[in-house]
Order: C-alpha cells, then sequence, then structure tokens
C-alpha cells in the first residue's frame, strides 16, 4: 500500500470518529500467540460506520481486511500496511421473547459462547454444542461453524452484509449457501455486520436441563481439546482427519485401524491412558508425513488437527508447516486455518 494512502486512511477515519490503534502487535491479539505489525487495526463501534468505511475503502480502491476474534487466522511477521477491520466492538445482542420463541439480534463481533450462554441460560437448547467455539458470530456464519451437533446456523433469519463495493445487503437464510465450513458470504467475501436470530418455544427445555448438556460437552472438549498452548482450532474441515487420511495408501489405512483399535481399549479398559496413546498416535501421522521437524511448532498432543505454539513469537515456520501440511494432504480436505501470508 502506498504511504499516501496510509496517511490518508487514518485521516479519514479520524475525520469520521472511526476508532482505531497504530502499530498494533497481533501476537498479544491472536490466539496462536504470534505474528506481526498492523499499522491501521480499525475498531468501528456502530453497523453505519462499518458500511461507511467500507464504502471509503472501495471508492479509494483500498485493500483491506477483516478479522474477527483471531481464532483460526495466522497473520505473516512483519509491518503490515494492509488496513485491519476489527468487528469487536459490535457487540450489542438484543432480545425479544414473543409468543412463538425467542428473537435475538447480534452484532457480528459478539463471541459464539456469549451467544450460546444467551440461550442455555434462558434454558433454550440448541446452541449448547458451539459454547466452546473461540471465533465471532460474523466468523462463524462465514465458515458455517458447528460443534457436537450444534450449528450456529440453524436458527438464522437474515444476515446483514456489505459486499467489497460497499452495497449493504440482507440475505435470508435461504440465500446463504450453507454448508460444511461454507457459505455464500465466505465465497464472495462479503462483510458480516448483524444477524438475526429465531429460537422456537419448543426449543425451551429449562434452565437446569440445558445447563446439564451444556456442562458435559464443555468437560468432553477440555479433556479431548487442546486447552494449555496457544492454538488456532481445527486445521482442517474434516469430521474425521484420521479416517480421511486412511485413503491415502494402506500404511495410513492400518494406522487408522491401529488407532481405532486403540482408542476402543483405552477408552473401555484404561481410560486414563487414552490421552498417552493419542499422544503416540500424533506422533506417529507426525513423522508419516514429514512433519515432526519444525522447532516450536507442531500439532496438539490430543489430535492431529490443531495448530500449536510451543514458545514460538513469529509465524514464519508455522506458515510453512501449514503449507506443507495442506500439500500433503489437499486431496482429502479443505484448509479452515486462514493464511495472510501474502497480505501487504
Amino acid at each position: 500500500m502506498k504511504i499516501s494512502n496510509f496517511h490518508k486512511i487514518q485521516k479519514w477515519l479520524k475525520e469520521n470518529d472511526i476508532y482505531f490503534h497504530k502499530d498494533v502487535d497481533i501476537s498479544s491479539r491472536s490466539w496462536i500467540k504470534a505474528g506481526g505489525i498492523v499499522r491501521t487495526f480499525i475498531q468501528p463501534d456502530d453497523i453505519t460506520k462499518c458500511h461507511e468505511l467500507i464504502k471509503f475503502f472501495s471508492k479509494e480502491k483500498i485493500n483491506f481486511y477483516v478479522l474477527g476474534n483471531q481464532s483460526n487466522v495466522i497473520v505473516r511477521d512483519g509491518i503490515i500496511e494492509t488496513p485491519i477491520i476489527n468487528f469487536i466492538k459490535l457487540s450489542h445482542v438484543k432480545l425479544n421473547k414473543s409468543l412463538n420463541g425467542l428473537h435475538i439480534t447480534c452484532g457480528s463481533g459478539v463471541p459464539i459462547p456469549k451467544f450460546s450462554k444467551n440461550l442455555t441460560n434462558r434454558g433454550y437448547s440448541g446452541a449448547e454444542g458451539i459454547l466452546g467455539i473461540p471465533g465471532s458470530i460474523g466468523g462463524g456464519i462465514c465458515m458455517n461453524a458447528s460443534s457436537y451437533n450444534s450449528y450456529l446456523a440453524t436458527y438464522i433469519k437474515d444476515v446483514k452484509v456489505v459486499s467489497n463495493n460497499g452495497e449493504l445487503l440482507t440475505l435470508k437464510k435461504k440465500d446463504l449457501n450453507l454448508r460444511w465450513r461454507g457459505s455464500i458470504i465466505k465465497d464472495k467475501r462479503y462483510v458480516v455486520l448483524e444477524c438475526k436470530f429465531f429460537i422456537p418455544n419448543k426449543n425451551y427445555i429449562g434452565e437446569n436441563e440445558t445447563k446439564k448438556i451444556s456442562d458435559k460437552i464443555l468437560k468432553h472438549r477440555r479433556y479431548y481439546q487442546e486447552n494449555k498452548l496457544p492454538n488456532l482450532g481445527s486445521i482442517f474441515a474434516t469430521k474425521n482427519i484420521y479416517k480421511d487420511l486412511s485413503r491415502k495408501n494402506i500404511i495410513f489405512f492400518l494406522l487408522y485401524i491401529f488407532y481405532k483399535l486403540g482408542n476402543y481399549f483405552f477408552y473401555k479398559f484404561n481410560k486414563s491412558k487414552i490421552l498417552s496413546f493419542r499422544k503416540f498416535i500424533i506422533t506417529l501421522y507426525l513423522k508419516m508425513l514429514g512433519l515432526d521437524n519444525f522447532d516450536q511448532w507442531g500439532t496438539s498432543d490430543k489430535t492431529l488437527n490443531c495448530l500449536v505454539n510451543k514458545g514460538a513469537q513469529e509465524t514464519d515456520k508455522a506458515i510453512s508447516f501449514l503449507k506443507e501440511f495442506k500439500k500433503k494432504t489437499k486431496k482429502y480436505f479443505e484448509m479452515e486455518n486462514i493464511i495472510l501470508e501474502d497480505i501487504h
């Protein structure tokens, strides 16, 4: 980006009373705790300002990038001139109870756990499984986020978005082209501003019941998913990375059978050792994939499908790890982690 654009952007932001930070260290905000310095980190606090901001970028032909909770994005090292928009201040949640159910309006920056708790704390079932997803509503709708058989998009009424040319659109659920880890929002790079949901009365089971379900899911998540080291959640959009890799060749097929049998044995007869077994299996997978030689970066001991930071401050080797992993497995699944390597 031209230096003149850098000054023009910050001047325009000040004139239009849009909040921004200068020289933000992404490593202090990212879930992976690494990344470069963003020269202009913009945090608009209402939908109108967001719309005007994107129209300004479109008119001036300035590239920009939207970052949510940064829970699945890895940003390159160095200085990043491209302006970054972050919607953490679009955190409004409005609830309205009607005769038929609960109406909810959320800003795109609302954390998914906050949305889930708003339902479970009121006794409405359907969102317990997404309680542990660290992303935002906007990113979750874009990626059609789901977990433990709960889908964020299940109860969507409509979504307010802005196209890259600044056009304000309202998309009904049927227009979203929802699929496994994808949507029209992802395809067309729309920017989500706000979303409306409707939860029917039939989902009301009482707060005690929703709390039981939530607690059970969170307990399972904490035990089997990474929760100690900085990480980016699922690397790939796959329901079972081991099963998908079994199609690679006979060795991976046999390793998958061994994994399945071992999991069954330890779960049934010696559950206290199941995580040790998984760590051993993951070591074998990494060795067979040639991914066992990346200092301070690797996958979780609990799952092969999760990048973890073991003490690094720079992302260059992590990006190399992800690209190599993708290269060796691209026939079997798409990458869910987003790599911002070419951002200027």
